[in-house]
Parts: C-alpha cells; structure tokens; sequence
C-alpha cells in the first residue's frame, strides 16, 4: 500500500488527469475497480494500492508511482511535467533552454518546497556552467549550496547531483587532486546512506 500521508494530493493529480484526458470517472474505472471507488480517491477518502496506481496509470498514460513524489505540491501535475522537460533538455545537452526553464520554474511557489528546491538550483548551476564554463563559478556555487541544505538532503540524491556537477567542474579545470578527493568523499557519503556490508559466508 501507497503510504497514507498526502494521499488526497494523489486523488487530485489522478483527477486532474483524468479531466486533462477527458475521461469520466466511469471510464477511468472500467475493468479496474468502481466509479465510486475513484470518487472516494480524488476526495482522498480512500488509499490506493501502489498496484491500483499502475492500472490506473496505465489507462492515463502516467507513472503515478512516479507522480506520487511531487504529492507535496500545490500543482503537482504542471510542477512533475516542469521537472521531466527539464531533465530532457539536459541529458539532451540544450543548456540554454534548461537555464531559461529553471528560471521560468522559479516563478512557481511549488519550486520553493524541499527537495524541489534543490534540485531545480543544481539544474540551474549545471546549465549554467555549461552555457558561460565558468567552472570554477559553479564549484562555489554547489558548495555553498551544500552547505545550507539539510543533512538529510545533502547525503542523498541532491547533495550527490551538486557533487556531480562539481566533479565534472574540476575535471574539466584538471584538478586531479580535488577530483580524486571529492570523488572518495562521495563513495564514502553512498557507502555510509546505503550502508553496503559483505553478507557472504565463509
């Protein structure tokens, strides 16, 4: 089961898009569960399985699993379809456009909320030093950044994208030593949050 906590934020994105697909709550529902069913989940009465959000998304054409992080957000359907494009343009390499999107993303109250925050200043850094190579820039920049975020968020997948963009920095700068570095505190930082053990037999 899909934890309980923010669940009637999951009824208003499956609602959203469903209205978005112009489907009724019937059609939405056919050979999957109830009408009904799916009113008490858009009021956030009911809880769905994380098997019924496949189904259902399925049917949508979304990853609800996927939906269900941006749970927290005000307009978590715009602010989930925000961060994909912006993760597109980047592995595709069009800087420019990712830098003009995260300044367009920062218009939305959404973009304020941890951990979204982070992740759309280190995509902002990241095509930025991309567009000027301004690499040492970038460095400080994900360094200071580190330092103000949360413990939790600065051992995880943020803190670990602002060490990538600054590992990328140095290499490109030939900074062996401070590449050599950084990339032996990240193993350490993965190591310590996955806690990795040799759980073989002799």
């Amino acid at each position: 089961m899909v934890r309980g906590e923010d669940m009637s934020r999951i009824g208003i994105i499956i609602k959203e898009l469903r209205q978005i697909k112009n489907l009724s709550r019937t059609e939405l529902a056919e050979g999957i569960c109830t009408e009904k069913y799916i009113y008490l989940i858009e009021k956030g009465e009911r809880t769905p399985s994380s098997e019924l959000l496949i189904l259902l998304g399925r049917r949508l054409g979304e990853d609800l699993l996927a939906q269900f992080k941006f749970s927290n957000c005000d307009d978590p359907v715009t602010i989930s379809k925000m961060q994909f494009k912006l993760g597109e343009q980047i592995r595709q390499g069009e800087y420019e456009q990712g830098f003009l999107l995260t300044q367009e993303a920062e218009r939305y109250s959404d973009n304020t909320k941890v951990p979204w925050k982070h992740m759309l200043k280190a995509n902002r850094i990241l095509c930025q030093m991309q567009r000027s190579k301004e690499y040492e820039q970038a460095i400080a920049e994900a360094e200071q950044a580190l330092a103000s975020m949360e413990k939790r968020f600065n051992v995880g997948f943020c803190g670990l994208f602002y060490r990538l963009i600054q590992l990328y920095a140095y290499h490109q700068l030939g900074k062996n030593e401070d590449f050599e570095q950084l990339l032996r505190t990240m193993f350490s930082l993965l190591n310590l949050r996955y806690s990795f053990h040799d759980t073989s037999t002799n």
